[in-house]
């Protein structure tokens, strides 16, 4: 097996949904040729019971699944090293918060996955999984192995500009820019101090300020479809219609001639043929 091969072997055996790599850029620590990202998805259910302001059942989901990616980067990381090959692997939520690095990480999770291919930056400042939208947690690491075996091509941001994530906010700290490059700077997205500050003011009683994910809980992107009384669910398949979204799960409901009546993203119900959609 190729190490590529054995990383996505032991990653998936533990439960990480996704990962990809992209070579190295010039803020990665000295030595190292690749960044690898490891994505995990949060509970639907989770994210669904935020409304308006974080739960005692998103805080306790959300350090849980930071000690796992933690631990699922540290296993990557001693595969490789037993292969010969040197890591650093990067805190899942670390702050720094040295002079001119305050609400930063060593390393952003967030540029290492989009410069992987694995989705975009969204409005809300969080990174949108091109499937799964912001209701994901990301791992790094990097190694001075070469992986070009886990490359992923470049991805249309997923994020759909609707502003919801603008107005839930209750912080007010999104600006609502319409900025479609990854790498925009983040001061242009959001005011991160307001973010933090409302936190720890207005949600002590839960995890002493540190969780919010009301514009998690909003974003339209990777939100689950219902089902309908009278259809099914449909994942599309199709990359190249202007009002569907590929992999996204859509209500749909099955026609006598086998086309399937789906809300596009304009709001408006269209009829599709099968080979568009696969069953969810």
């Amino acid at each position: 097996m190729t190490m590529e091969e054995q990383l996505h072997s032991r990653l998936a055996n533990l439960g990480v949904a996704e990962i990809a790599a992209a070579p190295a850029d010039s803020d990665a620590p000295a030595g190292m040729k690749y960044s690898l990202s490891l994505v995990v998805r949060l509970s639907d259910a989770v994210v669904e019971g935020i409304e308006g302001q974080p739960t005692h059942s998103y805080f306790h989901h959300y350090r849980t699944v930071n000690a796992f990616l933690d631990q699922a980067v540290l296993a990557a990381g001693m595969l490789l090293q037993q292969n010969g090959w040197n890591y650093l692997p990067v805190g899942a939520s670390q702050s720094i918060n040295t002079p001119g690095k305050y609400y930063e990480g060593l390393y952003s999770h967030k540029k290492a996955a989009c410069r992987a291919g694995l989705g975009g930056m969204g409005r809300s400042n969080l990174f949108l999984h091109r499937l799964w939208g912001p209701r994901v947690r990301l791992g790094t690491l990097f190694t001075d192995c070469p992986l070009p075996g886990l490359e992923l091509p470049q991805c249309e941001n997923p994020c759909t500009g609707c502003n919801a994530c603008v107005a839930a906010c209750p912080a007010q700290a999104l600006t609502g820019n319409d900025l479609p490059q990854n790498d925009a700077a983040r001061e242009l997205r959001i005011d991160p101090a307001a973010c933090s500050e409302h936190m720890k003011r207005a949600y002590q009683h839960i995890g002493r300020g540190a969780v919010c994910g009301v514009c998690m809980a909003v974003c339209p992107v990777g939100q689950p479809a219902k089902k309908p009384a009278d259809g099914i669910l449909m994942r599309c398949i199709c990359e190249d219609d202007p009002d569907l979204v590929c992999g996204k799960i859509y209500s749909a409901r099955l026609l006598k001639d086998g086309w399937c009546a789906v809300v596009g993203e304009n709001g408006k119900e269209y009829s599709y043929p099968p080979e568009l959609f696969e069953e969810a």
